[in-house]
């Protein structure tokens, strides 16, 4: 089978280049000589896969060769990041069924929606796809409103999750504590409280580089006394970690590679499905999209220290059931 994999790929996100390889070994499982057409930033061939850019003729080319489109992970059907990525992954949807394709999203997030009209549109879209696995609740919740069929859809879980393997002891508590942030708009006071941690924190940091060169970059002022981890390079198992006890951070994927390891967590909320990780693992959380209290991140990061095992032990009970049900993202491959 030829598919052509949708999703935020190509733009040096470790966690995105995570997911399109998940992605590739479920539907490889799936279907053991699948041709795989990859959205990307660029138009390349490798490593036996074609990649077509965006808003490229290749692309709506690839849309009539492939015989199915797969979104792989990810929240792409959202309006935060801009109206127009969000109309423009609708429009492959559209062409593909259009075309007589196989269309299935699978280990998606759903919104959120800043507009009606955003909303709307991707109800009567939905509408049309083959078969949807959310990651999360909300998501879940969301279909619901939309009133999209029950048997198309399913709650399963990130793609991350899927197949993966876990550490059943736990951690050792170590010294060093992991830092992921990236640039967001949040409140410059909440910026401001961040760096008061680190000056007054003495733990030993490491830098997590999701965006390759990006998070380090834009987030210098913070990540210039760190010793810099890029990610990548950790997930290919090309670079060893040191002994990290903690997480503090901003990113996703950065958060679920802390969870497989089971290394509590203190998550910094920029948006909706930061937040519901956090609490789908019982793990301290601080909203950055609200003032926070000048107190309160010494107080839930001590909060975790002083109750180090007890954050393990969450982590530990919750992770069985969501690689289980991450596993449930193949069964809307029919």
């Amino acid at each position: 089978m030829k598919i052509l994999l949708v999703g935020y790929y190509g733009a040096q996100n470790a966690g995105d280049e995570w997911l399109l390889e998940k992605t590739k070994q479920l539907l490889t499982k799936r279907w053991p000589n699948n041709e795989y057409v990859i959205l990307h930033t660029k138009n390349l061939v490798q490593n036996g896969c074609r990649y077509v850019k965006k808003f490229s003729w290749n692309l709506i080319k690839s849309i009539y060769e492939v015989d199915a489109v797969v979104f792989g992970g990810g929240s792409v059907l959202q309006d935060v990041t801009s109206k127009k990525s969000l109309y423009f992954y609708l429009l492959i949807i559209w062409l593909a069924k259009l075309s007589g394709k196989k269309v299935w999203l699978i280990g998606q997030g759903m919104g959120p929606f800043m507009a009606w009209g955003s909303w709307w549109l991707v109800k009567q879209t939905l509408f049309l796809v083959d078969g949807i696995a959310v990651r999360d609740q909300e998501s879940s919740d969301l279909l619901k409103k939309m009133r999209i069929k029950p048997s198309k859809q399913v709650l399963a879980a990130d793609l991350a999750f899927w197949q993966a393997g876990f550490s059943k002891e736990g951690p050792r508590k170590g010294d060093k504590l992991m830092v992921s942030l990236r640039n967001y708009p949040i409140f410059l006071d909440n910026w401001l409280k961040l760096a008061e941690f680190f000056k007054k924190n003495t733990d030993k940091k490491l830098f997590f580089d999701v965006q390759r060169g990006e998070d380090q970059k834009k987030m210098f002022e913070f990540s210039k006394r760190m010793d810099i981890y890029d990610m990548q390079a950790v997930l290919e198992q090309s670079v060893e970690m040191p002994g990290v006890g903690m997480m503090l951070g901003m990113r996703y994927h950065a958060l679920v590679w802390a969870i497989l390891r089971r290394i509590p967590f203190l998550a910094l909320v920029y948006d909706d499905k930061v937040l519901a990780l956090a609490k789908e693992f019982g793990q301290e959380f601080v909203d950055l999209r609200k003032p926070m209290p000048a107190k309160e991140l010494f107080e839930k990061y001590e909060k975790i220290k002083n109750n180090y095992q007890d954050y393990v032990q969450k982590i530990g009970c919750k992770l069985p059931t969501i690689i289980a049900r991450a596993n449930l993202n193949e069964r809307v491959l029919n």
